[in-house]
């Protein structure tokens, strides 16, 4: 159905693509502040820790964010663009394809069918291809680069992300 859904994108999948691989770098850097924050923890915990690292890190935050936030303007501003375009390629082939019908189809069928086939039910597409899409992706890219993340600060902590074992974990005991 995917497959389906994303053949109607025809000369726009490279504008759709664009936007994805920008909700991509826009889901590695959800997971960047979390990073900042662990070491903002270390070097809090250390015996004389250095407040102007610790005051660097805290103001990188919210730079971090508004890049985030201004690639997915950016992504969601093109997924919109592309939908829109593939949306009236779809309309202007559905027209194409209503000229070429013979006229006894239009005897058998009114004309709200048409109007919803042409107005509502292609409009539906634009759900998919304009949120739908991203939003699977940041679905399945925010964990994913979470998971490496707790991987590369600790493997254990890495493995009780990916492998959940609940509250009966050794680790959490100082046992493992």
């Amino acid at each position: 159905m995917l497959k389906d859904l994303l053949s109607l994108a025809g000369r726009k999948k490279t504008k759709m693509l664009f936007s994805c691989i920008l909700h991509v770098i826009a889901c590695a850097l959800a997971v960047v502040p979390f990073f900042v924050i662990y070491l903002i923890f270390l070097e809090i915990f250390v015996k004389s820790p250095d407040q102007r690292s610790v005051w660097v890190l805290l103001a990188l935050i919210p730079f971090i964010y508004f890049g985030m936030s201004a690639i997915l303007v950016s992504a969601y501003n093109i997924s919109h663009v592309a939908a829109y375009e593939i949306l009236a390629d779809i309309r202007i082939e559905l027209g194409k394809k209503l000229f070429r019908l013979p006229l006894g189809y239009f005897n058998e069928r009114n004309t709200g069918e048409l109007k919803t086939v042409m107005n509502e039910n292609v409009e539906l597409l634009e759900f998919f291809l304009a949120h739908h899409l991203p939003e699977m992706i940041s679905t399945i890219f925010v964990p994913l680069f979470m998971a490496i993340l707790l991987f590369l600060v600790d493997w254990k902590n890495g493995s009780d992300f990916c492998v959940p074992r609940g509250s009966c974990n050794p680790h959490n005991y100082g046992l493992g």
